[in-house]
């Protein structure tokens, strides 16, 4: 159980330093992106413990018809649809219903990017070890979207590194990364705010003023938001 997502974001930071070094890197090497929005608040605070770059990733689910929680998919920033097939044809969501859902969706991807200034494509994960960072994975389709993304950008591996998440669900994922990490796989996981003591919706202002903060770290240094560090 974690207090908060800054609590779970210092514990995970402490976890992706180590998997970095382990692997023959620095943390500050390493860009960590964010999902927008609760994975972002997680990720501000790896990256702290990383000293590294703080970006977005601004994928979305697709949520069926009847039930908008249930992710039969997920879109990338690029536009690109990832689809569960399985839930999809369960569900019975025809391909022409699923494009009008997930034109909805890329409206919504299109809206927050320009509300929190990002621009078109993920040019700082071309080269690069990326640490993709979320509050929490329940199907993982909206992950699977972010990683997708983030490969055509041309990351150079990909590391995946979240609080809680089911135990099969990071097995499926990790077919598609470099490495998984993750601090708590219960087996009765049922869904991601189950294993926060505080799991309030995350504004945009929120997400904003994090990017704020952490806008300079990585590049020649860091004097905001309480954070004061160097290269050496």
């Amino acid at each position: 159980m974690f207090l908060d997502r800054q609590h779970a974001g210092v514990e995970l930071g402490k976890k992706v330093l180590e998997w970095l070094r382990s692997h023959g890197q620095d943390g500050g090497e390493a860009v960590v992106f964010g999902i927008p929005r609760g994975g972002v608040v997680v990720a501000g605070e790896v990256a702290k413990v990383l000293r590294c770059p703080l970006r977005l990733v601004i994928a979305r689910k697709i949520g069926a018809p009847f039930n908008p929680e249930l992710a039969i998919g997920a879109v990338g920033p690029d536009g690109t649809i990832t689809v569960d097939e399985k839930l999809t044809t369960w569900a019975q969501v025809p391909s022409e219903e699923l494009f009008a859902l997930a034109k909805g969706v890329l409206q919504e991807i299109s809206r927050r990017a320009k509300v929190y200034g990002q621009k078109e494509g993920i040019p700082e994960a071309a080269r690069k070890t990326v640490v993709l960072v979320d509050d929490g994975v329940a199907t993982g389709i909206t992950v699977r979207a972010a990683i997708e993304s983030l490969k055509r950008a041309g990351a150079s591996k990909i590391v995946l590194a979240v609080p809680v998440a089911p135990k099969d669900v990071l097995e499926a994922l990790a077919r598609w990364v470099d490495g998984v990490i993750c601090l708590s796989t219960p087996e009765d996981f049922v869904c991601v705010g189950n294993w926060y003591v505080d799991f309030h919706q995350v504004s945009d202002e929120e997400v904003i003023n994090i990017l704020r903060a952490g806008k300079t770290i990585g590049d020649e240094g860091l004097q905001a938001g309480g954070w004061e560090w160097r290269k050496e």
